[in-house]
């Protein structure tokens, strides 16, 4: 191509001509619309023609200062440069913004994601809600199974040595849980004497080998006494709550033994299970809240005197 330009350069008269070179253009979108760059160099082209072909019609424009054209009114749009002296024609399809809408406001797009996202929050937040309130709802003390109060289990082997006797180890645990509790105030009797030691983190304590008459105390819990301890004490202390539970459990056995254990007070005031006001009471300790006398509880199992498992 050159040296053709130069041939025709050396012909006779050639010092008058001129040739012009087109280049190429391309769109790039912006914000509320495109603008017209030289595809060479990147820069704006200001002041040309540009035809937006619309679904409803055509449009003519101009290119501003910056090359910028406006679309607006919603859907696709054709954007088409028809060609000028110095660029060839150039066309690119965009997306215009609805009519009214202004650049940088609510992005449309994402509208039914959120949307659907929306209905999917509402749908779970009945189920969410109710697992929430069954999750925190203070539940009841149920009746606890039938265990032992105190467990003895022999000491492991050790050498014996027969001027030294071994003292007592032992844990104390929740009754309805099994977690260990600490700061429980263990008193005991050594050789006439009284003597008092508590219970460490992990619910664990030791006794002396001639301590007698043990007795577990801890605010809000049933006491429990062990007149002889031997070997490894495992002990068990039913919360106030619980020990009224347990002690209807025992008086309704006596009337309902296959389904005793899943009678609450009121279906045994229902039974007509004596006696009602016992019951009453009972129930008043186990879910109300009230805190029973000194030795109510003891006095109550004392007076009833509810039966074993045999």
């Amino acid at each position: 191509m050159w040296w053709l330009i130069l041939s025709l350069s050396l012909l006779p008269g050639a010092e008058g001509w001129e040739f012009t070179v087109r280049g190429t253009c391309r769109f790039e979108p912006v914000p509320g619309g495109v603008v017209l760059v030289d595809a060479a160099n990147g820069r704006p082209l200001t002041g040309l023609e540009v035809e937006l072909h619309f679904p409803s019609g055509k449009r003519g424009e101009k290119t501003d200062t910056a090359g910028r054209v406006p679309v607006k009114g919603g859907g696709w749009v054709l954007v088409v440069h028809p060609g000028s002296g110095f660029h060839h024609p150039c066309r690119r399809f965009v997306v215009a913004p609805p009519s009214g809408s202004r650049s940088g406001g609510f992005p449309w797009r994402y509208l039914g994601p959120i949307t659907g996202f929306a209905l999917i929050l509402a749908a779970l937040w009945p189920v969410a809600r109710a697992r929430w309130r069954r999750r925190e709802k203070i539940r009841q003390p149920a009746a606890p199974e039938e265990a032992p109060e105190v467990e003895f289990s022999p000491l492991p082997s050790r050498t014996f040595v027969p001027w030294r006797r071994p003292g007592f180890h032992g844990q104390v645990q929740a009754w309805e849980s099994g977690r260990p509790l600490p700061d429980v105030r263990v008193r005991f009797v050594e050789h006439g004497a009284a003597g008092d030691t508590a219970t460490d983190e992990e619910g664990r304590f030791f006794l002396p080998a001639a301590a007698c008459d043990v007795r577990f105390e801890k605010e809000g819990y049933h006491v429990v006494l062990v007149a002889r301890p031997r070997g490894q004490v495992l002990v068990r202390l039913m919360s106030l709550p619980v020990r009224a539970l347990w002690l209807l459990r025992q008086i309704c056995r006596r009337h309902d033994r296959e389904r005793y254990a899943k009678l609450s007070p009121r279906q045994a005031l229902s039974r007509r299970i004596p006696p009602p006001e016992v019951i009453e009471r009972l129930e008043r300790l186990a879910y109300a809240g009230e805190a029973p006398e000194p030795g109510e509880l003891e006095r109550l199992e004392r007076d009833l005197a509810p039966e074993g498992d045999g």
